[in-house]
């Protein structure tokens, strides 16, 4: 009863001239839906979980991206450039702002915020950082005369106090933001509420922790520009850009690295996932483009007669015939 019932409301909502008949244009439109659901679930996956890299072979084509004539030479496998700028404006704190994938879970506002806590968030690391730097007796006047052994003492201290923190605490944040344990194919409505009171009680422990922190920070720029100077809030502020920078790195050795792989550690993944991706033998692997053999069934297929639902043990669904 349950399953017939399911077939006359799909009968339904496909037949959308309500002429009784599922045409070709119909079934292709469906089937495209399904297509574009299912590229929706599985980017968004991606992005939250950062993986898989290659997942939807980008490159593999004629049309590629090669930078100074790497690829055509055969140092750089195919599509390389194209997945990695793609990961890039994604994933990248800034970058993603602004050249983000539409299917993102993340919204640009949700990342202006989630940037904003950040950098709020690593003031209080600038703090511990500049109390470190002078109690190992590094001076301004150190600093200033561009003394190497005073420069890289705060080089480090920035390094351990404010830029590996702040990577921390934004991949934490996006966590928060994103519930990617609750990203699904969209298919009940159980699933969808939950998902969405998850995604809200998120956003307000984000916005609760945007506030309390705000505050706190504007009240330790105060005492900080009044206590210690202008240089901690340099050391602050470029502790933070440094991480801009080092995101490059990090991804380079790990994900992106060409040079050798550590599956345990995920470093070389990209080369491993694009063989996958390019042979279908990938843990998940769909086209997320009309294939010719899936066209050809398109066009060779009849349109079916949609037979009203009176009662469950006779709905049936038949080819007219054309």
């Amino acid at each position: 009863m349950a399953c017939a019932t399911f077939l006359a409301r799909l009968s339904q909502e496909l037949d959308i001239t309500g002429d009784g008949l599922i045409s070709r244009d119909e079934w292709k439109k469906f089937l495209e839906l399904l297509r574009d659901e299912r590229r929706h679930y599985l980017k968004q996956r991606a992005f939250v979980r950062s993986w898989p890299l290659a997942y939807w072979a980008r490159g593999t084509g004629a049309n590629h991206t090669d930078m100074c004539g790497l690829v055509s030479s055969g140092m750089i496998p195919q599509g390389y450039f194209d997945d990695l700028w793609y990961y890039i404006a994604n994933h990248h704190p800034i970058l993603s702002i602004c050249f983000c994938d539409e299917d993102h879970p993340l919204t640009t506002l949700s990342k202006v915020v989630l940037e904003t806590e950040v950098l709020l968030v690593t003031l209080l690391g600038a703090g511990i950082a500049y109390a470190f730097i002078r109690a190992f007796g590094v001076s301004r006047e150190q600093e200033e005369n561009n003394e190497p052994t005073a420069l890289l003492t705060v080089y480090l201290f920035a390094l351990f106090f404010i830029t590996i923190p702040s990577m921390t605490v934004a991949t934490m944040l996006i966590y928060l933001q994103s519930c990617p344990c609750l990203i699904y194919k969209r298919s009940t409505d159980r699933r969808t509420c939950l998902r969405g009171t998850c995604l809200c009680i998120g956003r307000i422990i984000s916005v609760t922790l945007l506030l309390i922190v705000g505050f706190l920070a504007i009240v330790g720029v105060i005492l900080g520009l009044e206590l210690r100077g202008e240089d901690f809030l340099f050391w602050w502020i470029s502790g933070r850009v440094q991480a801009y920078f080092l995101w490059f790195l990090w991804l380079l050795f790990r994900e992106f690295n060409l040079l050798f792989s550590i599956p345990f550690l995920g470093i070389g993944r990209w080369k491993t996932e694009r063989e996958k991706s390019l042979n279908g033998s990938g843990s998940i692997f769909d086209n997320v483009q009309v294939t010719l053999e899936e066209e050809a069934i398109y066009e060779g297929a009849h349109p079916m007669t949609i037979v009203p639902l009176r009662r469950a043990s006779t709905m049936r669904t038949k080819r007219a015939t054309l």
